[in-house]
């Protein structure tokens, strides 16, 4: 299930900086770059980033993935980065780290 997350996720919760698409400076998340949830189960979550326009195949995206078991709630990368590398249409298919 995929939805559009303006209205379900605070964004200074998820991280409050990240590198620019250059990897030089450093800037802050604004509510519209989070795009995607796709809850597959109740333990299971992937996060999309990316601008607004931003197609789900177009290799624009940072892609988190949250797994919980008991009491320890992990948050890994899509290819071990958060720069905006990635294609949403891939996020299952991806190696987290």
């Amino acid at each position: 299930m995929t939805s559009d997350v303006s209205n379900q996720v605070d964004s200074t919760q998820v991280l409050p900086k990240v590198l620019d698409r250059d990897g030089k400076s450093l800037r802050t998340i604004k509510s519209d770059n989070i795009k995607n949830i796709d809850q597959v189960d109740a333990n299971t979550t992937y996060i999309g980033f990316a601008e607004p326009g931003t197609a789900d195949i177009s290799p624009l995206w940072r892609i988190m993935l949250v797994t919980v078991s008991g009491t320890v709630t992990k948050i890994r990368w899509a290819g071990g980065t958060s720069e905006y590398v990635n294609s949403w249409t891939n996020r299952a298919s991806l190696t987290y780290s």
